[in-house]
């Protein structure tokens, strides 16, 4: 059983900069209309903002909304960059002294999604960012982002919609036909997100991403998701995905995702734990696959083993020696990535592995160490120092 991840922000955040917002410049001394001595209206110049203690309305927020038409996108699709005028909308929307929290909630919802269907991009994506973690208006994002014809609105609002999926049908329901969609930035976030939605529509899209997609980063992104459903019948399908012919940024996130099948907490598969080490131990080896990333989920992990001997009981297969020789098995493979290989030496006194076997290693080394194996040496010789056995 999959373990349900925690909501949390997308795989980039899109805070819109923390600069000051600049201040509206003073409006002229008004001037005097003839006959009555009153001051004509003058009105000011510079972005619209709500004042201190000003009361939200609808009309206020649509003129706050129209101040970020002016804003640039990110170019990755995080949403909008360099734009102070942003906040304003938060804190108009997010603040007691503009009006109590059911009326501007209210408000937030009656704009925001007339704001979908305004003709600025960039207002229409700071309308959905604003409105998409509620749950009365998510589907109505999901349909606007579905719609979006301008790239980068449609980049910035899919990322958004594929984010709830895990908890809203309609999102879920958008993240299928994401999977698909022609912009590789839509898919790579898409797969991400797939690891946290427990539907076997989606993982069955995961893998025909992994297997097929055209853009290898997605490919690599939805196989490393699949090990998250921690479904047993995919084991068979990550060994024939964990081959030589596999390109290699693919093949190191499918191995990350097979071991996501035992290393997760609520997730205790033996067979993807006996392929994982045995694909450890033996290869094949590539420069960056398996890439030094995959030492992460093993540098702490006899620490974690024992401080937690619960969350452990049902995974009585695990043995610390045995991964212990596996990992050894990596360091001493001369194909090996040689980040990766130093990355596991200093985690290997964790495991049991004796100070004999990192002098093997050390021996095994070229006498003139060509550049890329100096580094590797030199964390051999600091760690052997450390050991006494």
């Amino acid at each position: 059983m999959m373990k349900r991840l925690p909501l949390a922000c997308l795989s980039f955040l899109f805070a819109c900069g923390d600069s000051e917002a600049p201040k509206a410049d003073a409006a002229p001394e008004a001037a005097k209309t003839g006959g009555t001595g009153a001051a004509a209206p003058t009105a000011a110049t510079g972005p619209f903002q709500l004042g201190k203690d000003e009361k939200l309305t609808a009309e206020n927020l649509e003129k706050l909304f129209q101040n970020v038409a002016t804003c640039k996108f990110d170019s990755t699709g995080a949403g909008l960059t360099s734009c102070p005028a942003d906040k304003w909308i938060y804190a108009a929307t997010h603040e007691d002294s503009h009006g109590d929290s059911d009326t501007r909630r209210k408000l937030e919802r009656e704009v925001a999604l007339k704001m979908l269907k305004d003709a600025s991009p960039q207002v229409r994506f700071r309308a959905a960012d604003l409105v998409i973690y509620r749950e009365d208006s998510r589907a109505d994002v999901a349909d606007a982002a579905l719609k979006e014809q301008d790239p980068n609105a449609r980049v910035a609002m899919a990322t958004r919609v594929v984010q709830m999926a895990s908890a809203d049908a309609a999102s879920k329901k958008a993240w299928l036909a994401f999977a698909d969609d022609k912009e590789p930035r839509i898919r790579r976030e898409t797969a991400y997100q797939g690891k946290n939605i427990e539907d076997p529509a989606v993982l069955e899209k995961l893998v025909a991403m992994a297997e097929g997609d055209a853009d290898e980063q997605t490919r690599a992104t939805a196989c490393r998701a699949v090990g998250y459903h921690a479904d047993a019948a995919k084991v068979k399908w990550f060994e024939k995905m964990l081959v030589a012919a596999t390109p290699p940024q693919v093949y190191d996130r499918c191995l990350i995702g097979l071991t996501k099948m035992w290393l997760e907490d609520e997730n205790a598969n033996k067979d993807a734990y006996k392929l994982s080490l045995k694909l450890l131990g033996k290869g094949p080896f590539r420069p960056a696959a398996p890439s030094v990333e995959i030492s992460n989920d093993f540098g702490d992990l006899p620490a974690k083993i024992k401080e937690s001997p619960d969350a452990w009981k049902k995974k009585t297969f695990v043995k610390v020696p045995e991964i212990g020789a596996a990992l050894l098995s990596t360091v001493k493979a001369k194909d090996a990535d040689p980040y990766l290989r130093e990355a596991l030496v200093e985690a290997l006194p964790k495991y049991g592995v004796k100070k004999k076997d990192l002098v093997a290693v050390r021996k095994s080394l070229p006498k003139t160490l060509p550049e890329n194996l100096q580094s590797l040496a030199k964390k051999l010789d600091d760690t052997i120092a450390t050991l006494k056995k």
